[in-house]
């Protein structure tokens, strides 16, 4: 027969009356959210309009986010270097019927933009439109939504192009993706996943 002071050695969490009693110290680890949760879509809407839809998830406060994209100057950052993307109006200030100039170069070919502003509701959305430029249409929604304790971002891209299907789907779409996706490795970057798991004893 085992006596109670052996039981007592068997079960760590046995203690016997005459000693002060200690809880064990428990963790619980509270899972943090996907670390990478990037999502790029094509679809085309009708016969000349195509859709562009990306989303990026980050671990920063809506606020710091939407501030980060606010700032066209940061527009230089996450272009490709291989599109020589300049932005030619000096000390842009967002709002509302702002206009911007920029130079980029397409397969070599340099090419003027300008895109008005016609939305601007910090920090929940701005657009951003072409009023000159390669595209026939280039309509680009930017989104951000406050989202598992960071910030979900959404660009929603309208675009016609001349040529039609064939020039899309040979050149605009293929440039296009991979233009976002150097856009998306960029932002993860600057803004690098942080541990958002909370530890508790």
């Amino acid at each position: 027969m085992m006596t109670q002071r052996a039981a007592t050695r068997t079960n760590p969490f046995r203690y016997p009356h005459s000693a002060t009693a200690r809880s064990p110290k428990i963790s619980v680890r509270i899972p943090s959210p996907p670390r990478s949760r990037i999502v790029t879509v094509v679809t085309k809407l009708n016969r000349t309009t195509y859709r562009l839809s990306t989303e990026q998830w980050f671990s920063y406060p809506l606020d710091e986010v939407f501030e980060f994209f606010a700032d066209a100057s940061n527009l230089e950052k996450i272009t490709p270097p291989w599109l020589n993307f300049t932005i030619l109006t000096p000390d842009v200030i967002m709002r509302e019927g702002a206009t911007i100039d920029y130079r980029l170069k397409l397969k070599g070919v340099p090419i003027t933009w300008r895109t008005e502003i016609p939305v601007w509701d910090p920090p929940n959305r701005f657009v951003d439109n072409q009023l000159q430029g390669p595209y026939k249409k280039w309509y680009h929604r930017h989104l951000f939504e406050a989202q598992d304790g960071g910030t979900l971002v959404k660009d929603i891209i309208d675009y016609i192009v001349p040529g039609g299907a064939i020039i899309n789907k040979i050149f605009v779409e293929p440039d296009v993706r991979k233009i976002f996706r150097h856009r998306q490795q960029r932002l993860a970057y600057i803004f690098p996943t942080r541990d958002t798991s909370v530890q508790t004893t």
